[in-house]
């Protein structure tokens, strides 16, 4: 299977490549600076790819909550980095969780 994202498609394998080196960032803790919220960042994004391209609505439902844990880490690393704020925003869309307070 392959996710679409924009124009270009991602296969699952792509999809676990990238989580692999995201988690290699974030193992890297305070060495990696100011990449540790990229590598968050990017982490919550695998995982949001993949809830979106699983069949099982448990997986969904899991890789969601995955993706918006991963992503909420992202922000409180670097909560003005205004990329972090966009998918973060997007990702509780997506799961329908926004309330005024959040913003």
């Amino acid at each position: 299977m392959a996710v679409l994202l924009g124009d270009l498609r991602l296969s699952s394998l792509q999809l676990k490549e990238a989580q692999c080196f995201a988690m290699m960032v974030i193992q890297l803790g305070e060495e990696a600076g100011e990449f540790l919220s990229k590598g968050y960042l990017a982490l919550g994004l695998t995982y949001s790819l993949q809830a979106t391209d699983a069949t099982l609505k448990s997986k969904q439902d899991e890789l969601h909550r995955k993706a918006l844990e991963t992503l909420e880490r992202a922000q409180q690393l670097a909560p003005g980095d205004p990329q972090v704020i966009l998918y973060v925003s997007l990702q509780l869309a997506l799961v329908r969780q926004v309330s005024p307070q959040q913003f």
